[in-house]
């Protein structure tokens, strides 16, 4: 029995190996539940300190009540009013505030009852609240600050509204804000519009949900404060805006509001909501707009492109930049290629220097006198200015936004309604095309714009030209050819009868040369062949008659090669040297010839009928001149490259 006993004893100094892992294993069990304890109170502590922040953050934008503390411990003050000047009279905006926020809490308790006759009226009854509000509020922004009168609730203080039977989520509501003492604040997930919002709303005073049979005035008095920022806010901006954002009979209801100095409560939310909130914010926005573009485009206009411009004789502009210069002809780089323009093509050569200062003085000339603008806007598209038209535009924007010219040359198009509204793209989509087109119906439009003219796939540009015979007294390319007629000279305005009987005589007179007839009749024949193909021609073939009772006569013809013989004049007495416009005949011609048939008296002078009478310092006795089209290689180089 003794030896037994022994082995017992010896037997609980030893324990098992099984029982030493199961104490280790609870050990580490024990361990593990502490620590997850402790990291549930770090988040914990964590999200009150946050949520603590964020109160205290927001009860900052909204200043306290007078005299009182937002919350305990807060030792800021606050004004009696919401602003910073002088007190004005009636509620102060710490209740105004506060009466807003109960009345959206009382509409939304009657919306989750389903009390549709209730909502609207409790929802004009919180506009009223609200335009109140603005009123006493003045500049401030108010809209992440407040609940609005349209405000839906998802949440309040993270109790999930909308996952709730609507009853109890309206008990809920009541029994919140029943009554709320001062320095409280409420956290609201609410559904504005289309956007969701985070809202903390603090009251700095006690509030209490109004009474649930509630009713509204039959005439709200308009304060001086919200008739003084009707006044300043849109119908100081004019009658455009005015007429643009109101009816007549809207319109009719704030001049009739404001002159008696109440109104009823939907004219009150009209005023508040309509007029304040949303047509004021909008028409300052662009008078802003105007201002700041303004101020974008004064310092683009400074490094803005402005081309050397080429006006043509016909007026046409080549814009460019000028590469050479010569008493004979202008080079110009296009955005089409290399052009060489004749010297007497070309009326007018203007730098883009001049072009600067030319707009410089215009604007400032327009300054002084308005009524300049127009023309001034019409000048800079004709020369083909865009961001200086869009600068004028927006000039003439900021004294009448109403102007229709200046709403289009800035990239703005009306709607049926009136409004004025701004094209995508703004005023690009209404400049000037100064781009190379991309296509080749758009290079074509612009190439014929310039002047130019298609033939046959090949472009060619217009180009004056001009020949003929000055004088007889000198050679010249264009010959004449003649049957039955030589080249005499007699005293300047004297016929031989007249020295025969001496008459008229002035002795030492220049000896006039000119065509006449060896017999009773001789023809004079003159060919000409232009350089292109003719677009426009005029020709001058100078002929006259001396004593008309001798029987002189010319007839002068042109023929077209291929056509038929057109009479140009006839005369027996005096002289023709007038231009005829043969344009129609020779259109699309090289070649013509003119022709001139001389019938005199058979005496011994034959003098009486003179064609091409000519003196030392005569010119264009003979004279052709118009304009012809020559091969334009570097615009078929473009064309070419278009699609």
């Amino acid at each position: 029995m003794s030896v037994t006993r022994r082995r017992t004893v010896r037997a609980r100094r030893r324990p098992s190996l099984g029982s030493t892992a199961d104490g280790i294993l609870n050990g580490i069990m024990a361990l593990a539940f502490l620590g997850c304890l402790v990291l549930l109170g770090i988040y914990v502590a964590g999200r009150i300190k946050r949520d603590a922040a964020e109160r205290a953050s927001a009860a900052e934008k909204i200043p306290p009540a007078e005299g009182k503390p937002a919350f305990p411990g807060d030792t800021r003050r606050a004004p009696a009013h919401g602003g910073g000047g002088p007190r004005a009279s009636g509620p102060s905006f710490d209740q105004l505030a506060a009466d807003l926020a109960m009345a959206v809490i009382s509409k939304e308790i009657s919306r989750f009852r389903g009390e549709g006759w209730a909502v609207a009226n409790k929802e004009k009854a919180a506009a009223v609240a609200h335009g109140n509000l603005l009123a006493r509020a003045g500049d401030a922004e108010l809209a992440d600050r407040v609940l609005e009168p349209a405000d839906r609730f998802v949440s309040v203080e993270d109790r999930d509204l909308t996952a709730m039977d609507p009853r109890e989520a309206a008990d809920l509501l009541t029994r919140t804000f029943e009554k709320v003492r001062a320095g409280s604040c409420y956290r609201f997930h609410v559904r504005r519009g289309s956007e969701d919002r985070v809202l903390y709303v603090a009251f700095a005073v006690d509030a209490a949900l109004p009474d649930a049979r509630l009713t509204l005035p039959a005439k709200i008095k308009v304060s001086d404060d919200l008739a003084k920022q009707i006044q300043q806010s849109l119908w100081g901006l004019g009658t455009y805006y005015q007429q643009t954002y109101f009816t007549p009979e809207e319109r009719a209801i704030v001049e009739r509001c404001l002159g008696s100095g109440e109104a009823t409560p939907e004219e009150y939310v009209f005023l508040t909501r309509r007029l304040i909130r949303e047509a004021a914010p909008e028409a300052n926005a662009e008078q802003t707009w105007f201002r700041s573009h303004l101020i974008e485009l004064e310092n683009r206009i400074k490094t803005a492109q402005v081309p050397d411009v080429v006006v043509g004789n016909d007026g046409r502009r080549v814009e460019g930049r000028i590469i050479e210069e010569t008493p004979q002809h202008v080079k110009i780089q296009t955005a089409y290629g290399r052009l060489t323009l004749y010297r007497n093509d070309v009326r007018e050569v203007v730098p883009s220097e001049e072009v600067r200062k030319e707009f410089d003085r215009r604007v400032n000339a327009a300054v002084q006198n308005p009524e300049a603008y127009p023309d001034l806007l019409a000048w800079t598209k004709e020369w083909r200015l865009p961001v200086h038209r869009e600068y004028v535009a927006y000039l003439m924007l900021m004294r009448d936004p109403a102007d229709r010219a200046a709403r289009l040359a800035a990239g703005y198009y009306q709607t049926e309604g009136g409004r004025w509204v701004m094209r995508e793209g703004g005023a690009q989509s209404a400049s000037i095309d100064t781009a190379l087109p991309a296509t080749r119906g758009e290079l074509k439009a612009r190439l014929e714009e310039m002047g130019f003219v298609l033939r046959e796939g090949k472009w060619f540009q217009k180009v004056s030209w001009g020949t003929g015979i000055n004088t007889l007294y000198r050679s010249s390319e264009v010959k004449w050819t003649g049957q039955g007629v030589a080249i005499m000279t007699a005293r300047e305005g004297e016929s031989q009868l007249a020295v025969l009987t001496r008459t008229q005589i002035r002795p030492g007179g220049a000896r006039e040369m000119f065509l006449c007839p060896t017999g009773p009749t001789g023809t004079v024949s003159i060919s000409v062949e232009a350089p292109g193909e003719i677009v426009e021609c005029r020709v001058r073939a100078t002929g006259c008659v001396v004593e008309r009772d001798r029987m002189g006569r010319i007839e002068v013809a042109l023929m077209p090669e291929g056509g038929k013989l057109i009479p140009l004049y006839s005369i027996d007495s005096l002289s023709n040297g007038e231009y005829f416009d043969v344009t129609d005949a020779l259109r699309g011609k090289r070649r013509f010839t003119v022709s001139a048939r001389l019938t005199t008296t058979n005496d011994k002078f034959h003098t009486y009928a003179r064609f091409l009478p000519s003196l030392p310092d005569t010119t264009e006795a003979f004279w052709v001149k118009g304009t012809v089209l020559q091969p334009a290689p570097e615009i078929d180089a473009s064309w070419a490259g278009a699609r």
